[in-house]
């Protein structure tokens, strides 16, 4: 009442204006009260939305949040796991959920792990992760007491402890983001593992260059610089790193130096070590050609692929290692090249096809590396082939033909003929039900494509009213992704697998209502009510559907 009394008293001030009173300026307090109303109005809808909310997230019956939360404290969880409850803050965190629900819940979940961890300890190990995730959690909000509360609490932790890279990686982020950049290298400085202090180092790094500490930056790149195997499975990342901190000459030599080392292979005692760099030599070449070297980058790509080609290892190279090359001869534009490297290599892979045993797997390799390489219309040319040639020369059954085809022309971005090829097995429920048990296609492919492209009930009735848990989850995904909660609570009620699976997957709808703004409706209610009966007796009182 209180936000409706003064819209009352203001339009009873309307009403007693006089007559004569200037038209303009009777226009304008109009429309002031106008906006004053509408803005009170939506106040409050907003409290009492909260105050719904706050009710609802507190009654196991109203809401998959209360009703995961309330299974946590019947389960193994609470007492074998009590770090899990930080996942109830990241659902109301990533939901956006109204700040003083959110105050609420983050207090009460780290005043319940103090009690578990005070009398239970051996269950509450590695206590410090929970309480990193807490404070990353609490960074977010605007108690600045309860975060340096948590920081602190941590760092007696740390003094004591040796964190696992997880752990030491959550608190140098942390510190990395609020510029506390002498905290996040002392934690950095603590880290042994290698490849460890590897991944945390360019995080560091790129801190010390938007704080413009130029010297901290470059002793650690030159500390980096010295593992060389570290940066070898990072050089995107390396690279990136060398351009952030003006070092785009060290970023070329390194490129170079890895390049040469590599082609120094092929005339080594070993030549065939030169396949086992097979990835990082076309990311090496990659990068060349976005530094502005195209001389390098091309003599480089030139006598890789044809080395490959007349000296391939077997035949997985073709489509691992030599089809990347494509890529960097597309950014070369040079269209006489990477022409004749298609039509050579198409040309390979077809001759493969007529006799290899693994045609199934070709084409879905194939396709799948053409996608990565964003190399699609040229993929699609390919894939029409492969289905003139089926009707010449059978290879494999018609249905797994038609999902062969379907699958590919849905990766590779023609959704339309890939529809068109499924339509045959929709048509025939029978060919399906072979997929299924099919060895070439594999059951969790097919459901998957077939869930891709919108076909839940179908794949519901291929798995059956008894599937396995992998299957039925599969399913909830979906119906996820689409936002069907209403039916991803019939599936967790419907199955009986085990409580922890369960309250997963209930905070996934949660996120989905609590993200649309929404509470459930009396059908989900009942699902909700149906499957916290099998826990805990409905309490006395009356139903809350």
């Amino acid at each position: 009442m209180k936000k409706i009394l003064p819209i009352s008293l203001a339009i009873l001030s309307i009403t007693l204006t006089p007559a004569c009173s200037d038209l303009s300026q009777d226009a304008d307090i109009e429309v002031l009260q106008q906006e004053q109303l509408r803005s009170d109005m939506e106040q409050l809808a907003a409290a009492t939305s909260r105050s719904s909310l706050r009710e609802a997230l507190d009654d196991p019956r109203l809401h998959p949040y209360a009703l995961a939360r309330a299974m946590f404290e019947q389960s193994e969880l609470k007492a074998q796991a009590p770090t899990f409850l930080f996942q109830f803050a990241a659902t109301l965190l990533d939901a956006e959920v109204a700040p003083d629900l959110v105050e609420k819940e983050l207090n009460q979940l780290i005043q319940e792990f103090d009690e578990i961890s005070r009398q239970q300890e051996f269950y509450a190990q590695s206590p410090w992760m929970f309480y990193i995730r807490m404070l990353r959690f609490s960074q977010q909000t605007a108690n600045h007491e309860r975060t340096e509360r948590l920081r602190l609490q941590i760092e007696n932790y740390a003094e004591v402890n040796t964190f696992d890279l997880n752990a030491s990686g959550e608190l140098i982020d942390f510190y990395i983001e609020r510029g506390q950049l002498d905290d996040a290298r002392r934690h950095y400085d603590r880290v042994e593992d290698r490849f460890g202090r590897f991944i945390l180092g360019l995080p560091l790094i790129k801190g010390y260059v938007a704080h413009e500490q130029e010297r901290a930056a470059q002793l650690l790149i030159d500390q980096l610089s010295r593992d060389l195997e570290g940066v070898d499975y990072f050089i995107d990342d390396w690279i990136k790193v060398l351009l952030d901190a003006n070092r785009r000459e060290q970023a070329i030599a390194f490129l170079l130096d890895r390049r040469d080392a590599i082609l120094a292979t092929l005339t080594s005692d070993t030549p065939r070590m030169f396949f086992t760099h097979a990835h990082n030599f076309t990311t090496i070449i990659k990068n060349l050609q976005a530094l502005g070297r195209e001389t390098e980058a091309r003599e480089a790509l030139v006598q890789g692929y044809r080395y490959g080609l007349e000296n391939s290892p077997g035949d997985w190279y073709l489509l691992r290692g030599a089809l990347p090359y494509l890529q960097g001869f597309k950014a070369l534009d040079d269209d006489a090249l990477f022409a004749e490297a298609r039509r050579d290599l198409f040309a390979r892979l077809y001759a493969l096809l007529e006799t290899s045993e693994n045609f199934a797997q070709i084409v879905f390799g194939f396709s799948n590396i053409m996608q990565e390489l964003e190399l699609e219309s040229a993929g699609l040319e390919f894939i029409d082939q492969v289905a003139l040639f089926n009707d010449k020369e059978q290879r494999v059954a018609p249905e797994v033909l038609y999902f062969l085809l379907s699958y590919s022309y849905g990766v590779l971005g023609d959704e339309q003929k890939g529809a068109t090829y499924l339509q045959p097995l929709l048509n025939d429920f029978t060919l399906l039900e072979q997929l299924m048990t099919s060895l070439e296609i594999g059951q969790n492919v097919l459901l998957t494509h077939l869930l891709d492209a919108g076909y839940i009930e179908e794949v519901q009735a291929l798995i059956g009213r008894s599937p396995s848990f992998t299957n039925s989850r599969m399913v909830f995904d979906a119906l996820i992704t689409r936002e069907r909660y209403l039916e991803a609570l019939e599936v967790i009620t419907q199955q009986r697998i085990d409580p922890v699976f369960d309250i997963v997957m209930l905070l996934q709808v949660a996120h989905g209502y609590l993200k649309q703004g929404q509470l459930p409706n009396a059908e989900a209610r009942e699902f909700m009510a149906q499957h916290w009966s099998r826990y805990m007796p409905m309490e006395s009182g009356g139903s809350a559907l």
